[in-house]
């Protein structure tokens, strides 16, 4: 419904020149999910005030690496359900930091579902394993380095390392960040989560997919908040990958649901601070590790 960047109009343009596909899509016999990411850890070599991904909301006795069977499963499901993904992105906390991560990266490779995929990384970490920088040479991988100056201490070397071996990259530089506020609840009418929730879905550069423990969230605050037990988890607001009750195709039928269906507002829009009207803060500004929890 709204035409928001390249990726977008360029797949619009692809469908138009099939429209036996087109129809297909628009009758959900065809799924083809855009963008989603995947954290992978909540353990950071960085303890970011205001992440976007709630990672210093997390008590450091509760950050950890996920199980990586459970990534493989959700993998799984998504692909066996998809027709296609365009777009993957591995997160953290510092997904280099991952101890399975040569076996994420094999399976997206061997997956030709998966077009794009792109780890984000904040530059304080270089890569050692010989294999993961074989895997990542293929053209469909990409590193996001978020640069937050001197804090991504290592970015130079990390740039230089995807250089020599052909390994693309990109940099993001940062001015400021949104900060969408702590976890309380606010006492938005439902007209407003209506409006928030649409800005968020269809115009706002924030949008996201965010799975977790095998559910597929509307945003990573959503995912990240409901993990945490601070936002409530609320049915409507997610798909389980790991229902093994249902075949591939009614996963197909309940995510092309989830993903291109009328929803009013999710959960998470109670308990978030609007991005048209949140302030800006500095970007990455360190927090004390006994302040995490306080925070929240």
């Amino acid at each position: 419904k709204k035409i928001k960047s390249f990726y977008s109009l360029y797949y619009l343009k692809k469908l138009m020149a099939n429209p036996i596909r087109l129809f297909r899509v628009l009758i959900g016999k065809e799924l083809n999910v855009r963008y989603a990411e995947l954290p992978l850890t909540t353990i950071c070599t960085l303890k970011c005030k205001g992440c976007s991904a709630l990672i210093d909301s997390y008590p450091a006795a509760f950050t950890r690496h996920m199980d990586i069977n459970e990534i493989m499963a959700q993998l799984n499901s998504l692909v066996n359900a998809a027709d296609s993904i365009t777009w993957l992105r591995l997160l953290g906390g510092e997904p280099l930091c991952y101890p399975h991560l040569y076996e994420v990266l094999s399976f997206i490779n061997k997956e030709d579902k998966i077009k794009k995929c792109d780890i984000a990384t904040n530059g304080t970490l270089l890569i050692k394993d010989e294999r993961i920088i074989s895997v990542l040479k293929n053209k469909k991988f990409i590193i996001s380095i978020s640069d937050y100056g001197n804090i991504s201490r290592k970015k130079d070397k990390l740039i230089n390392q995807l250089i020599q071996n052909n390994i693309k990259t990109g940099i993001a530089p940062h001015e400021t960040w949104h900060d969408f506020g702590d976890l309380t609840i606010r006492n938005y009418s439902k007209a407003e989560l209506r409006e928030m929730f649409y800005y968020c879905k269809c115009k706002s550069s924030t949008s996201s997919k965010s799975i977790l423990h095998g559910r597929m969230f509307m945003c990573s605050r959503n995912s990240h908040g409901a993990n945490l037990g601070k936002i409530p988890l609320k049915e409507k607001d997610y798909v389980d990958l790991l229902d093994n009750t249902v075949s591939p195709q009614e996963m197909k039928k309940r995510l092309f649901k989830f993903l291109y269906g009328y929803i009013p507002y999710v959960e998470g829009c109670k308990y978030c601070s609007h991005v048209r009207h949140c302030k800006s803060i500095p970007v990455a500004e360190q927090i004390n590790v006994n302040d995490r929890q306080s925070y929240v």
